[in-house]
């Protein structure tokens, strides 16, 4: 059987844009002399903006989609570098003349709107609209206008700046549909920064972010995007692959297709749709699925083995695309609750319009999907306890790993939202959260990072990559800053429909290696009353009244029992 049955690639963490489109080096060469970029900031962590009806999120009017290339700098690695590249652009044509642009600055993407207003074939917009907020204790944002660029030949430098007296900025729309980015001063000549630039700014003290764009061209595109029809309902089923790697997906059935909802794990709310015909449906070759990280316009895709592949060979493809006309088949049994994909040496991937695999997202095999029609159940019991005193000596601290199954005791796959676990040692809950901890070597050390608040129960999906961890195969690793740990154990609890379900505590003890279970039976708890509600941002800073983004919600109940889980809030 191949081996490549679920590939996904995980690009969070790195450049939006290829090496090969950016200047490596933190300077510019201009007419034939060397440069320093002057005036070079961190990524805009923003705040609060001033008025919170500026930041534009959900325009109304026509969607049309756009392929947009772009020249400009952006901060990376802590320097400010040129780049060039192309990205997809959502615009929406709105009532009363109304043009609203998505993420103008597609380096920083803030998935909120500019507003211009058209007259003609130009489209003004005014400067200094707000585009980014996010809940911390200041009172800004990152606003959006033109700045300016200054050669400084005494310190040899280039410097970029804001120019609040310049008050808008326009574009202009050609007969076939397309954009242009104007700006004051001489146009782009496809190599040097323009005096003029369209940039993103501090609107406390109106610094320059780092972020700007001299040019900007927009190409009008025709995709129709795969949507579930409306009023179709959608059952839960349950995603295995040939690892046994699970997850919950949607779907749909009408008389013709199959919708999926969720097949591609890294776009979730992306639609894949099937072609029924008898008791088969087949996955189409690209139909357009959506954007992804805002980087490129995502397609289905079908691959097939390379019969040239050579193992030894590292530049040897293992795949190679199918022809156009050939589909990823799906055999179904609706009402046994079953799709099934079997189709040895053929593959679906998601990936750019481009014949070449290596920008797939994700690469499926073999799988089945299952319908289940509950995600209630007795979390299944902890195991593979390991303590590796000193294992991470450089670290100070020793590491305990278990596996925690996010399946329960029933066999029903659990909705990991709703999972979470504690850590006992010699009999005690640990109690997480952000703090000061002595490690092996008696130095004071911040343990913890991220846990918003003081508590006992970590989400299942929590970690932050130092202490808390999580690897595949529902393995995890916890730091413990404690001595003379004698036992140490681990117990899970799975929170749904206001009922309370625990796994038996799983106790290790250290010196002799015996695992014992201290049974809780199929004990259930009826949900107490909620004394109060708390938002969290992902910096752990308590949020009074959040919105737009992911949150972390703490609820206090009547019981004393404290539940933290994420929250999108629209």
């Amino acid at each position: 059987m191949k081996k490549a049955i679920l590939i996904c690639s995980f690009l969070l963490g790195i450049s939006l844009l290829p090496l090969s489109a950016r200047e490596t080096c933190n300077s510019i060469t201009l007419h034939g002399k060397t440069y320093k970029i002057g005036n070079v900031y961190g990524h805009p962590q923003a705040t609060r903006a001033s008025i919170e009806d500026d930041i534009i999120y959900d325009p109304q009017g026509t969607t049309r989609l756009y392929e947009k290339q772009c020249y400009g700098t952006s901060v990376w690695n802590g320097a400010m570098q040129l780049y060039e590249e192309k990205f997809p652009a959502t615009i929406v044509w709105g009532n009363n003349n109304d043009v609203y642009v998505q993420n103008i600055l597609s380096t920083m993407p803030t998935e909120t709107f500019v507003k211009g207003t058209i007259d003609g074939n130009i489209i003004t917009f005014p400067a200094g609209q707000v585009v980014l907020r996010e809940e911390f204790d200041s009172n800004y944002g990152v606003g959006v206008g033109i700045g300016r660029t200054q050669i400084n030949e005494e310190e040899e430098t280039i410097d970029f700046f804001y120019d609040p007296e310049v008050t808008e900025f326009q574009m202009t729309v050609d007969e076939k549909g397309n954009l242009d980015l104007i700006l004051p001063g001489e146009p782009f000549n496809g190599e040097e920064p323009t005096e003029y630039i369209l940039c993103y700014y501090f609107t406390d003290n109106e610094e320059f972010s780092g972020f700007s764009d001299f040019y900007q061209h927009y190409t009008a595109k025709e995709y129709q995007i795969v949507s579930l029809p409306e009023g179709v309902e959608t059952e839960q089923y349950v995603y295995v692959d040939d690892y046994d790697y699970a997850s919950f997906v949607e779907v749909a059935f009408t008389d013709d297709y199959i919708y999926i909802l969720g097949l591609n794990p890294m776009m979730e709310e992306g639609v894949v749709r099937a072609k029924i015909n008898g008791n088969t449906a087949t996955i189409a070759q690209n139909e357009y699925m959506g954007v992804y990280m805002g980087m490129d316009y995502i397609f289905t895709k079908v691959l097939i083995d390379n019969p040239d592949f050579d193992d030894n060979d590292y530049f040897s493809p293992e795949y190679i695309m199918a022809p156009a006309n050939q589909g990823f088949n799906l055999t179904f049994d609706r009402e046994a609750g079953i799709i099934v994909a079997d189709t040895p040496g053929v593959y679906l991937s998601f990936q750019p319009d481009e014949d070449n695999y290596e920008k797939s997202i994700c690469v499926l095999g073999e799988f089945t999907l299952t319908y289940q029609a509950t995600s209630a159940g007795t979390p299944a019991n902890p195991t593979h306890l390991l303590y590796l005193e000193n294992w991470l000596l450089y670290q100070g601290f020793s590491d305990f790993q278990f596996y925690l199954s996010n399946y329960s005791t029933e066999g029903q796959l659990l909705d990991v939202e709703g999972i979470l676990y504690r850590v006992l040692v010699n009999g005690n809950p640990i109690i997480f959260g952000e703090g000061p901890r002595v490690n092996f070597f008696n130095e004071s050390v911040t343990a913890y990072r991220g846990v918003p608040a003081q508590q006992m129960w970590l989400p299942y999906m929590f970690m932050n990559d130092e202490d808390i961890y999580k690897q595949f195969n529902n393995q995890f690793g916890i730091g413990i800053y404690e001595f003379d740990v004698k036992t140490i154990g681990v117990q899970s609890l799975y929170y749904h429909d206001e009922v309370y379900t625990y796994s038996d505590i799983v106790t290790l003890d250290v010196e002799t290696g015996e695992v014992t279970e201290t049974p809780m039976g199929v004990q259930t708890v009826v949900g107490a009353n909620v004394e109060k509600v708390e938002y969290f941002n992902l910096s752990g800073m308590k949020v009074d009244n959040p919105s737009h983004g992911i949150f972390i919600r703490k609820t206090t109940y009547s019981d004393g029992k404290v539940i933290t889980d994420k929250q999108l809030i629209p």
